[in-house]
């Protein structure tokens, strides 16, 4: 804001202005002053766009030239770089577009900060996290126009959700307006898609039926396990969990398909008994906690000999090709070869 006050000695003159002069862009335009008490004029501007060269004239007496110079705020270019945790890199992650004050990245993620003044060099750049503050550090060659976060900063590991100012002054003891901000969110790792088919859902107590089963996820397979769920004709219900793929620890395959005999034997089942099979995956995720999908439930029925056969006759044999063909369909994938 600017604000420019004028006494006149003698008797007050009838009208007071100022003939202004912009000294970029050489515009004319006249300020009025407004009459105050005790004799005094006063002209209020909020803002002054570039420096300005003023003549006021009161009634017949004119001033000399005033130069009014203009002392530009800092303009600062904010760039945000992410690089995801190990277990994820070489994954579909999205970059960070330049000059973004909101953007996501995965828990774990360490993150990088570059600061570039556009217009004059910086005096200080602080990063504000809640009450946490780290002062930026300026490239020694750049003279005071690029700071960075330090490379030991406790906040460049992404953890939670954060909300992020930046306090930044410049040499003329200036600061942007308004204050850069944002909010840093975490990035949704989606939970494995997960599929099974079999050829059909009618067996005999000591079967062992071929399940065959898929999953896929953006960043790797941990674990493949059967959630067995036993329900008896009488009511009652037994559960059992069978591991049928594990990795290891570099989490390499994203899509996985397999085919297995589930032993129907050790549940000592009846006809009339019914089983039901979850297949459930679980993600790479590094040092962090896998997360779990679920396929739809696989549900057996306990049948005889006569069961059996008419099964045949319901159903027409599935090939494997035809199962594989169903796998790739429900985790929506492309066919790849086995």
């Amino acid at each position: 804001a600017l604000r420019i006050a004028v006494r006149v000695a003698g008797l007050p003159p009838e009208r007071v202005t100022a003939l202004a002069r912009g000294l970029s862009s050489r515009e004319r335009a006249e300020w009025p002053f407004v009459p105050q008490e005790g004799g005094e004029f006063v002209f209020e501007t909020p803002q002054v766009v570039e420096s300005t060269q003023i003549v006021v004239r009161a009634g017949d007496a004119e001033s000399d030239p005033v130069e009014i110079h203009v002392v530009p705020l800092p303009v600062v270019d904010v760039s945000w770089t992410a690089t995801p945790p190990a277990y994820a890199q070489g994954g579909p992650m999205g970059s960070i577009a330049p000059g973004a004050r909101q953007f996501a990245a995965l828990q774990g993620s360490q993150l990088d900060l570059v600061a570039t003044a556009i217009n004059k060099p910086l005096k200080t750049v602080e990063l504000k996290l809640g009450k946490t503050s780290v002062p930026l550090i300026a490239d020694t060659e750049s003279r005071g126009m690029v700071w960075r976060l330090p490379k030991d900063a406790a906040v460049r590991e992404l953890s939670d959700p954060l909300h992020y100012e930046l306090n930044i002054v410049d040499i003329d003891g200036l600061r942007p307006r308004p204050t850069i901000s944002g909010d840093i969110r975490l990035q949704t790792d989606r939970l494995p898609r997960v599929a099974a088919a079999v050829v059909s859902r009618r067996v005999l107590p000591t079967a062992a039926p071929k399940i065959s089963f898929g999953a896929t996820d953006d960043f790797g397979i941990r674990e493949i396990r059967w959630q067995v769920e036993v329900v008896k004709a009488d009511g009652t219900r037994q559960t059992d969990s069978r591991r049928v793929y594990t990795t290891n620890q570099q989490g390499t395959e994203r899509t996985v398909k397999r085919e297995s005999a589930l032993d129907l034997a050790p549940y000592k089942l009846e006809k009339g008994d019914e089983i039901r099979v979850t297949v459930v995956a679980d993600d790479f995720r590094g040092e962090f906690p896998s997360n779990s999908g679920f396929s739809e439930p696989l549900v057996f029925d306990v049948t005889d000999l006569n069961g059996i056969y008419e099964s045949l006759l319901e159903v027409d044999q599935q090939s494997a090709k035809q199962l594989d063909e169903i796998i790739e369909r429900e985790l929506g994938i492309g066919r790849t070869s086995r």
